[in-house]
């Protein structure tokens, strides 16, 4: 182990931290891992919003290494890191591109997916920080095992985390037992490093055999570094809490001013309106009165209307009676009609006979005309005048007679 490259590790300052802290602790130990390992290519599954990768990519930048860094997520959370929204990735990605982009690539796809882009044996460094339950782990280990260099090193975080479904811890304990060159960190939740199998010739990672005697010192060491990195990041928290705070307040002071401005503006409405109440009041008190004489008014009404529906009744009843009177006599002029009818009817016939009787009796008039002509034609005769004497005495003899 190159004690210089170790003590330099306590120099590096990470330019980015972001909520959550969990992975602030390990930042000193992971520059300090990738200036050691130079690796072609680092892969990290599992990024959220950043803390871990960028610092990665910081050292990459810094040690001006060949490496190409992939991070690998679907930016949405999961139900150990919680879910969460765009921000977090709109936020990450800005900020990637301008630093680390010429080297570095932010693949937004799941773990799963990824894997086929990436050649057998080409990884020499993984950082596995997904899902955290014992099945979840070893499946991102075994399927990107492929992937993996013979001597890549494998980070696995969260490795002392108990809780909540968290089964890495037990899956951890099954690859000590199958790849004996590994180390525990138990700071920050833990973060477990294995290699496959000794780089020869690099002495840095001796400190991963079981029985190297540095391996207490590094543990003290890199929790010592990371407790500084973590105060760094209470710090940045704080002085930001301390910057909302701030904002917040003269946010608050912005609303409170505004909110004097608009109580002062609803008192003055507020006695308008009282104003305006009066004059309603009074309007409504001279409309209750208009409505107590209008009410009167209907009142009397009301009895005239009842009354003329009173009058009205009596004449609907006298009318019922009239009409009932009118249909009688309507009847009775119609019988007197056909009686009429009947009268004309036989007075014409009598007309007629009449008229037949006026004939006879102009033809009797005309007759007796004629004999009273003949008889005074006859009585004005001699003969007439000679038997006269006669006459008296056959009317005496007549009378005697009959008596």
């Amino acid at each position: 182990m190159e004690l210089i490259d170790l003590i330099n590790a306590c120099r590096f300052k990470p330019d980015h931290l972001a909520f959550p802290d969990a992975w602030v602790g390990h930042i000193p130990f992971g520059a300090w891992l990738i200036k050691t390992l130079k690796p072609s290519i680092f892969v990290e599954l599992g990024t959220h919003s950043g803390n871990s990768y960028l610092a990665f990519c910081q050292a990459i930048h810094e040690a001006k290494l060949q490496t190409r860094s992939y991070a690998i997520d679907t930016w949405k959370g999961d139900e150990h890191a919680g879910f969460y929204g765009e921000d977090v990735y709109a936020n990450l990605k800005p900020y990637h591109d301008d630093h680390y982009g010429n080297f570095s690539n932010l693949m937004r796809m799941t773990f799963d997916e990824a894997v086929s882009y990436f050649a057998d044996q080409s990884i020499d460094l993984l950082h596995i920080d997904g899902l955290h339950t014992y099945d979840a782990v070893k499946h991102d280990f075994e399927t990107w095992l492929p992937k993996l260099s013979t001597t890549a090193v494998v980070l696995f975080h969260d490795t002392n985390v108990r809780e909540r479904e968290f089964g890495i811890w037990k899956f951890w304990l099954e690859l000590c037992k199958q790849y004996p060159l590994n180390f525990e960190f138990v700071h920050s939740h833990g973060l477990g490093v294995i290699q496959l199998s000794e780089a020869k010739g690099n002495k840095n990672l001796e400190w991963l055999n079981q029985d190297n005697e540095n391996r207490t010192l590094i543990k003290d060491y890199f929790s010592a570094l990371g407790e500084h990195v973590i105060n760094q990041y209470r710090k940045i928290e704080a002085n930001q809490l301390l910057n909302d705070t701030r904002l917040e307040n003269e946010r608050l002071n912005n609303e409170l001013n505004t909110l004097q401005a608009q109580i002062a503006e609803h008192a003055q409405l507020l006695e308008t309106l009282r104003s305006q109440l009066t004059e309603k009041e009074q309007a409504l008190q001279d409309f209750s009165q208009q409505v107590s004489s209008k009410n009167e008014t209907i009142a009397s009404l009301q009895a005239q209307i009842a009354e003329h529906a009173q009058l009205l009744e009596t004449l609907r009843s006298q009318l019922t009676e009239k009409e009932q009177a009118l249909q009688d006599f309507s009847q009775q002029v119609s019988s007197k009609n056909e009686t009429i009818a009947s009268l004309q009817a036989q007075i014409a016939e009598h007309g007629n006979s009449i008229q037949a009787l006026n004939s006879q009796l102009e033809s009797r008039d005309q007759q007796i005309q004629i004999l009273n002509r003949e008889i005074a034609l006859y009585t004005s005769s001699t003969s007439w005048r000679i038997t006269r004497p006669l006459r008296k005495i056959s009317k005496k003899f007549r009378g005697w007679k009959s008596a």
